[in-house]
């Protein structure tokens, strides 16, 4: 009696603390421009029932995947054959150095990101570069690798967030120059940084296992990360997952510095059982968000630096040993959701949107390098979801590597 009574106090103060902030956010979750990115007029909407709280596209797109038009035929570059059937594509290319990775950063960083990051750091994204330059090839291959978070003296002038600046920056490039940026959700997902199908179960197809080969699916995996190529298909089967306590996955943060994107379906997955919850739009590198990142990473000047960072109580900001670099936010308590949003507000940042699934399968894509976690539930209580291959992501490869070979011999590693 006690575990539903403290269960039942959980869901109004969760409810409360977002109707609260739904209605100091002007009653949407559209996402908020603080730095100047594209701001597309809002499609999404909240349903404000919390009987079925759910985060809906936009109806066209609602009833189910198969009902997506299809994009116009895009004309991919004809891949060559690959010179290295071997070759990593996660890792930094073997001849970075700092000329090469001064060109790329130059290249594809906008005007409004040397602004962002100055507001948001205090310093000069060109000041960076420049004592970069005195740095070994051995370094600027690290930095420009996918590692979670290099221990180094820059990062107290900003070096991470400046990682997570040109990393987003990279997969845009990638997306408009493969041609992404004409697929009818484009917009919606470079606003929100998350899709969600419900009732795809509507059609003929054994859930997850076929999920790749419902039409339109492969459209949208190619559209969000600009790749052509996502690794063998597969998804695991269902999973039910058993809540227990001090589950690290309860506390939001990010998996990483650049875009990365996850596919997931969930059974229903009412408030009570822990649904997906996201920060919408959080996974933009605004003003705020390049601010809380240097908040988070600027103590990080070497490697003394991880082991002497500990989470405190209800503060599972980082854990060097088992997610190293994948910060939690700070002072985030899961059973109390409405403490953080004024600190999100500050950072200008929406309110947390728990992804609360009806009655049959919903599919979501997502990029978790925006502010997300597994909603808390009770010990005990459970929900049933299945992912994507290899941790529930596409491939995490370097946004180096597939830029440099993005107009030369990349055949279909990227």
């Amino acid at each position: 009696m006690k575990a539903i009574f403290n269960l039942k106090t959980i869901q109004v103060l969760q409810w409360a603390a977002i109707a609260i902030a739904l209605t100091l956010f002007g009653g949407s979750l559209s996402s908020v421009n603080t730095s100047g990115h594209s701001n597309p007029s809002s499609t999404g909407t909240i349903k404000t029932d919390f009987k079925s709280y759910v985060y809906a596209p936009n109806p066209e797109f609602e009833s189910d995947i198969t009902t997506l038009p299809s994009p116009p035929e895009i004309k991919w570059k004809e891949a060559e054959p690959d010179s290295n059937e071997k070759e990593d594509v996660t890792k930094a290319p073997e001849n970075m150095n700092f000329k090469r990775y001064k060109k790329v950063v130059k290249k594809v960083l906008e005007n409004e990101d040397y602004l962002n990051f100055f507001a948001a750091t205090g310093h000069n994204i060109d000041d960076i570069l420049e004592e970069l330059s005195k740095e070994e090839d051995s370094v600027i291959r690290e930095i420009a690798s996918n590692k979670k978070l290099v221990a180094h003296r820059l990062n107290a002038k900003g070096l991470h967030a400046l990682r997570a600046v040109v990393g987003e920056r990279i997969f845009q490039t990638l997306r408009k120059e493969r041609g992404s940026v004409e697929h009818p959700l484009y917009e919606k997902f470079m606003r929100d940084g998350i899709l969600v199908f419900p009732n795809i179960d509507r059609v003929n197809y054994s859930i997850p296992k076929q999920i790749y080969e419902i039409p339109g699916f492969r459209e949208i995996l190619d559209t969000v990360s600009g790749y052509t190529h996502h690794g063998e298909p597969a998804f695991h089967p269902f999973k039910t997952h058993v809540h227990f306590p001090d589950d690290v996955q309860f506390y939001l943060h990010v998996d990483t510095f650049h875009p990365i994107h996850k596919i997931f379906v969930f059974k229903e997955t009412p408030i009570q059982n822990g649904p997906f919850h996201y920060v919408i739009g959080s996974h933009r590198n605004t003003e705020g968000k390049i601010r809380w990142l240097y908040d988070m990473s600027h103590n990080f000047t070497n490697s003394d630096a991880f082991e002497n960072d500990r989470p405190g109580e209800n503060m599972k900001m980082f854990q060097f040993k088992t997610h190293g670099g994948s910060f939690r936010y700070p002072n985030y308590d899961p059973t109390n959701i409405g403490k953080v949003q004024e600190s999100l507000a500050s950072y200008g940042m929406n309110p947390i949107t728990p992804m609360v699934t009806g009655k049959g399968i919903t599919l979501v894509v997502v990029d978790t390098s925006g502010f997300h976690s597994r909603g808390y539930a009770e010990p005990g209580m459970k929900r049933t979801a299945a992912r994507y291959k290899g941790g529930g992501q596409l491939p995490r490869k370097n946004t180096f590597r597939c830029y440099e070979r993005m107009n030369g011999p990349w055949g279909n590693k990227c």
